[in-house]
């Protein structure tokens, strides 16, 4: 049995590369890029407390490979704690996914 109600905690949306994404009321991101044929993707995050100074995030901020040479799919985490992000994507023709969680709580029954 579930411990944690994942489900009713998720937002998943698509977003504009580039853009400001306003982090409030999640602690936990996950940014895709989906693509019909393989090549080249890699994510550029910049982070910021105030929507107005971006700065690049460290390494250490960002779970996976920022940068993969053959995919279809890939995939990176956030972990700072700026309330906006903006995560600039190259990827030809793909589709952009942002899937954010708010604190997990005990499923209700």
């Amino acid at each position: 049995m579930a411990k944690k109600d994942m489900y009713s905690n998720l937002v998943i949306d698509t977003f504009t590369s580039g853009a400001a994404i306003d982090l409030l009321g999640f602690n936990s991101h996950t940014f895709a890029a989906v693509r019909a044929a393989e090549g080249a993707i890699s994510f550029k995050v910049e982070e910021s407390d105030d929507n107005a100074t971006f700065v690049d995030v460290t390494e250490t901020m960002v779970i996976g490979n920022p940068s993969v040479e053959k995919a279809k799919a890939a995939q990176i985490g956030y972990k700072g704690d700026c309330r906006y992000v903006k995560v600039t994507v190259t990827a030809d023709g793909a589709t952009l996914v942002h899937v954010a969680a708010a604190p997990l709580v005990a499923p209700t029954m």
